[in-house]
């Protein structure tokens, strides 16, 4: 049970609550995964896309200890709009080169 007085849920709140300690474990993992991914590809590439998602999930690794961010629906809603647009700006620049 919660205290009456918590009001933040860390980011190993819902991992420990669906699954205990191995759901902390993996879904730390896969933070760290997406994290990791993030961050190769805003070092390697020149597009503003992957630098703003890199950001993004830092925003939220930063904010995790007051609240869950990547629980949050509307960082990957962000995430997968960003992906969305840098494919059809890829989709368009192949048509202009043709």
């Amino acid at each position: 049970m919660l205290l009456p007085t918590f009001t933040t849920y860390p980011i190993v709140c819902f991992g420990y609550r669906d699954l205990g300690i191995i759901g902390v474990i993996v879904s730390l993992f896969l933070i760290g995964a997406v994290a990791l991914i993030a961050e190769k590809k805003a070092k390697e590439g020149t597009a503003i896309t992957y630098h703003v998602i890199y950001y993004l999930v830092l925003y939220s690794l930063v904010f995790c200890f007051f609240s869950n961010m990547f629980a949050n629906s509307t960082i990957w809603v962000y995430v997968i709009l960003l992906l969305f647009m840098e494919m059809a700006a890829r989709l368009l620049a192949r048509r202009e080169m043709k």
